[in-house]
């Protein structure tokens, strides 16, 4: 995946971000919506680089047992 293309993923989901934000919490102000976007975004990163990947080599290691 070039740069460009990864910069385009983190764009689309801080703004995935966004929008889950703006439909959970809908009479926030702007401002504290994209501070909890940007929060709802870097937990979604570590979840999918980091804990997710060891979840599923986890599981994959007692599958084949």
């Amino acid at each position: 995946m070039t740069d460009q293309e990864q910069l385009g993923n983190n764009e689309y989901n801080y703004h995935s971000s966004l929008i889950f934000v703006k439909r959970v919490f809908p009479y926030n102000d702007v401002r504290i919506q994209e501070e909890q976007a940007k929060a709802v975004y870097e937990i979604t990163k570590v979840f999918m680089e980091q804990i997710l990947p060891s979840v599923l080599n986890r599981n994959l290691a007692f599958s084949n047992n």
